[in-house]
């Protein structure tokens, strides 16, 4: 049996500490997220984001939560997106346990199920197309996107100094930084396209230099996320995704501040 690393015992211990040291989380089963996605400013599609349940996975109780990222009608014609994700993340450290992904981008497509061992350090990678099963290891914990927007609401205080970890690519592990920076005025167009909105900016380190804007109240909402795309000579197509759509799982009402994001 592989050795745990005494540096994963750690990160387990304050991971564990954080979790359990929170009276209620900010989410619950049944939240919706949807957001607009713009490409230089112009509408190019959607995507949703829900957390469906819980149920068991080797053993581990998760949540299951589904992502669906889509181009509009008219993008699709010149490229279609059309992303399918399912994450199952631990209950109790709510690390990410697995990731199905089952991905169009323009003329690339695939369907990948990443199985993450967060205590031995390993990411068994099935490529479903190829028939073809791979290992990587990691350096330090394991997230996609949509796992690391919930780790981070329920524990924002991990991020006020740089917060490492490995990010999961198609085929690989990329190691990155994101840093609280403290909090910004934004708009929002969904909710007034004239009053600024108070959010918590998170910011990669370094790579490309993704933002992410969470709302600064005990919901700790994605509002804004703003990812560069990297296009030959160097230059960048920033690509923004803008919250439409809000509603709070658990039976819980909407805030007033997200009034206008119920429909």
């Amino acid at each position: 049996m592989k050795r745990i690393p005494v540096v994963f015992l750690v990160i387990f211990f304050l991971v564990s500490t954080a979790v359990s040291a929170s009276e209620t989380l900010p989410f619950a089963v049944g939240e919706r997220l949807r957001f607009f996605i713009y490409a230089s400013k112009i509408y190019v599609g959607s995507q949703t984001v829900e957390l469906v349940g819980t149920e068991d996975l080797g053993g581990n109780g998760v949540y299951r939560i589904h992502g669906v990222s889509r181009s509009s009608f008219f993008v699709s014609i010149l490229y279609r997106l059309d992303d399918k994700w399912t994450v199952f993340i631990d209950r109790d450290t709510l690390l990410p346990r697995r990731v199905e992904k089952d991905m169009t981008e323009g003329r690339a497509q695939g369907f990948f199920i990443y199985d993450i061992d967060q205590e031995a350090g390993t990411v068994r990678i099935f490529d479903r197309d190829a028939d073809k099963t791979e290992e990587v290891l990691s350096k330090t914990l394991v997230f996609d996107l949509f796992s690391l927007l919930y780790y981070y609401r329920a524990n924002p205080e991990t991020f006020y100094e740089p917060f490492t970890f490995d990010f999961l690519e198609p085929h690989a592990l990329h190691t990155v930084q994101f840093k609280d920076m403290g909090t910004e005025e934004i708009i929002i167009p969904r909710i007034s396209k004239k009053r600024e909105v108070t959010a918590r900016k998170l910011q990669q380190i370094g790579g490309i230099g993704i933002e992410i804007y969470i709302s600064d109240d005990r919901f700790r909402v994605p509002l804004k996320m703003t990812v560069p795309s990297v296009l030959p000579g160097d230059k960048k197509l920033m690509i923004d995704f803008y919250i439409d759509r809000f509603e709070p799982g658990g039976g819980v009402g909407m805030p007033t501040q997200y009034e206008s994001l119920a429909y």
